[in-house]
């Protein structure tokens, strides 16, 4: 429906990611398909977002951005819960 594309686009842009929307999932690398797929995850409007080891074979570059999306989410007030060994994956909006 067009809502939910609409809610698609807001959550990209939340996201900072708006430059994958005419991307197909398959086409996109593994650091991008996650951060699509939290996208896709706010759509429905979650009172929660759970990450278990979210950047797990990730390359640098590809943890970097799943981080600053954490810190987008964190500031737009989304509540998180993070299970992780990597301390840097515990971005400064966490609690």
């Amino acid at each position: 429906t067009s809502q939910q594309i609409e809610a698609a686009h807001e959550a990209m842009a939340e996201l900072h990611i708006e430059e994958l929307a005419d991307r197909t999932l398959g086409t996109l690398s593994t650091g991008q398909q996650r951060r699509a797929l939290v996208a896709r995850a706010l759509i429905n409007g979650p009172e929660v977002l759970v990450f278990d080891e979210p950047c797990i074979g990730l390359d640098p570059e590809a943890m970097w951005n799943l981080r600053q999306s954490f810190s987008a989410l964190g500031q737009a007030g989304h509540t998180m819960l993070l299970v992780t060994h990597n301390v840097a994956d515990i971005v400064p909006e966490f609690d």
